[in-house]
């Protein structure tokens, strides 16, 4: 026998057992306990099934179906009266995959013995069923449709081998909470659920109702650990023991336990300091502990308390000393253009070099805040897609791509996945950053031209900003990644220029391309609009500047001349008045100088050859004396 039952009976039964037993439920509050240690359910409690008690048998202190019909449901059930203030536990094991044929209900309540019977009014824990979940449901009579009350999780019984324990509770005011525990250790329950319904607060059943079809759901369901019992009176006031900004109207309050939520609902029972509004109105959530709280005027940065009275918890204590919660609420920054900068494209992942063979960008917060992207998009010009609730830490990166192809880069760092993906075009094209309120945040309007060489323009290589800081735009901005990989994920680009906006601009060097041809290499990119002739002073002028050209870059400009250098000149070309794309003016007022050599000098006349008998003696005056 089982020395740990205690067990109320209204079934009749010998008479010596019924009086033994229902003297006994005086004692005891009418509990039932079975772990099934005495290897039977004829007695310590009494269970009763279908089929002259021959579809269930205990097998290793464990109770089992034996029923091996198939498209049959069949049930076992034992007495009990409790019904309001209790708790219900057990231990399941299922050794399938549940289905809308193979499913298992636990009766709760019950006014009928036979749990098969079409007049049942009374609650039942369904294990399993089409979406394989733990869920409360309810009867009523003659209705041949039953009620769920708590939904639970879906998917939960979709195992070959379904091992929990299910702990269910309900109060006086008729409050049920569902939870159940995957590992069956009794350590980690998990709520699928709340729900009040009073409409049934009599019992005089509890039990099993299993529905199997083939032979391979035959003797697979397996039952332990029942335990039946009234809960403790609760004589402990409730405490307020947490208060968090949800937003900047919202507060979420918490209690230590369950409440009534008359009392907490009612506006005059709270009172703040340091807020200058009002309480709009309160609700409740799924959680019988939590209530949200919404005001009237937002809440500023600052420091904030809120205290509670004449709340009661569902067992009727009144609210007492610890009804003071704190609170904090900093205002959400609001991003401005370009706090966040679109880093980095990778519109054509082929040929591959050694990134995902997929398209992502990447973006930047520049600024000193977090930032949060709920409901941001990410848009081209033909389609865009929404970012889910993503804070951006300051200063930090973030991948953007198709949700498909989101674990291909969860190992370069933070990556978020949006569904629609705005394919990019290979070509180029404009992409936009948006935010909530669909203000442009960032912007760029790419080119394959922006590439360094051709050779990384057909493919494989990503673009990368030269400078999140600096006001140069578009290719002046932008180059090909040189990081041997081909693109830098949720890192800092391979081409960045630390303080490339600070840097002076300066005039690097200048080389002669022709004899009447200059070309002058700059640091960084110009201002085209400051290329005026006159900012080009040559010395000696020997001849005028006719036209300037600047290359794709803007970092070198060729300068062509109407007449050509003049031999053995030392030339000096001075270059004021020019500024870089970021606005900054040339700092390096030296000229730049170059030599034009000297003419050669005519060679000398070659020597006169004398050949035999050209010159002859036609004259000798040997004696003059």
């Amino acid at each position: 026998m089982n020395p740990n039952f205690i067990f109320y009976s209204n079934v009749a039964m010998r008479k010596i057992l019924f009086f033994a037993l229902l003297l006994l439920s005086q004692f005891t509050k009418s509990q039932v306990i079975d772990n099934f240690s005495d290897g039977d359910f004829s007695l310590n409690p009494i269970w009763t099934s279908s089929n002259n008690n021959a579809d269930f048998i205990v097998l290793n202190n464990k109770l089992r179906s034996n029923s091996s019909q198939p498209s049959h449901s069949f049930s076992i059930s034992t007495p009990n009266q409790l019904a309001l203030n209790t708790k219900w536990e057990f231990w399941v094991n299922l050794q399938f995959n549940t289905s809308g044929s193979n499913y298992v209900d636990v009766y709760l309540i019950s006014d009928k013995a036979d749990l098969k019977s079409n007049l049942i009014n009374g609650y039942f824990i369904r294990i399993g069923h089409t979406n394989d979940e733990i869920s409360l449901y309810k009867r009523s009579g003659l209705s041949t449709t039953s009620v769920k009350l708590i939904d639970g999780i879906n998917g939960i019984t979709n195992l070959s081998n379904s091992l929990l324990r299910v702990r269910i509770s309900r109060n006086n005011e008729g409050l049920f909470t569902l939870e159940r525990d995957l590992n069956s250790t009794n350590s980690s329950f998990f709520l699928e659920g709340s729900m009040v319904d009073l409409d049934f607060t009599i019992s005089s059943f509890f039990g099993i109702l299993i529905q199997q079809s083939t032979a391979s759901f035959f003797h697979k369901h397996f039952f332990d650990d029942f335990l039946i019992e009234s809960m403790v009176s609760d004589k402990n006031p409730p405490e307020l023991i947490n208060a968090e900004t949800l937003d900047s109207n919202t507060i979420e309050i918490t209690f230590n336990e369950a409440m009534d939520s008359l009392e907490v609902l009612n506006k005059v029972n709270y009172s703040f300091e340091n807020y200058d509004g009002q309480i709009e109105f309160i609700e409740t959530t799924s959680d019988p502990t939590k209530f949200k709280i919404k005001l009237t005027n937002s809440l500023n940065t600052g420091n904030y308390s809120l205290k509670s009275a004449n709340m009661k918890d569902k067992s009727g204590n009144i609210i007492q000393d610890k009804n003071t919660a704190s609170f904090t609420y900093k205002k959400p920054y609001k991003a401005k253009f370009r706090d966040i900068i679109i880093n980095e494209i990778f519109a054509d992942p082929t040929p591959q070099i050694d990134l995902p063979s997929v398209e992502f960008i990447e973006l930047f917060n520049k600024s000193k805040e977090p930032i949060s992207l709920h409901n941001w998009k990410f848009s081209d010009v033909s389609s865009s897609g929404t970012l889910v609730n993503t804070i951006m830490p300051a200063l930090s990166y973030l991948i953007l791509c198709a949700k498909s192809d989101t674990a291909e880069f969860k190992k370069f760092g933070n990556v978020l996945g949006i569904s629609p993906w705005p394919s990019l075009s290979n070509a180029g094209e404009e992409i936009k950053i948006r935010d909530q309120f669909n203000n442009v945040i960032d912007s760029v309007n790419y080119l394959d031209s922006w590439h360094s060489d051709a050779t990384k323009k057909q493919g494989g290589w990503s673009l990368e900003r030269i400078s999140p800081t600096s006001n140069c735009q578009d290719f002046l901005n932008w180059g090909s990644s040189i990081d041997q990989s081909g693109g830098t994920p949720g890192k800092q680009n391979s081409v960045f220029i630390p303080n490339y906006e600070k840097m002076d601009l300066i005039a690097d060097s200048l080389h002669r391309l022709t004899d009447s041809t200059l070309i002058v290499f700059f640091n960084k990119s110009l201002n085209d609009s400051y290329l005026n002739k006159n900012n080009f002073i040559l010395s000696p002028a020997s001849t005028n500047l006719k036209e300037i050209t600047s290359s794709k870059n803007q970092k070198q400009l060729i300068l062509k001349y109407e007449k050509k250098f003049e031999s053995g000149t030392d030339y000096k070309l001075k270059i004021e008045n020019l500024k870089d794309c970021d606005g900054n003016a040339i700092s390096n007022i030296e000229a730049l100088a170059f030599s034009i050599p000297k003419a050669p000098l005519p060679p000398p006349p070659p020597p006169i050859r004398i050949d035999t008998g050209q010159v002859i003696i036609t004259e000798i005056f040997a004696d003059p004396s």
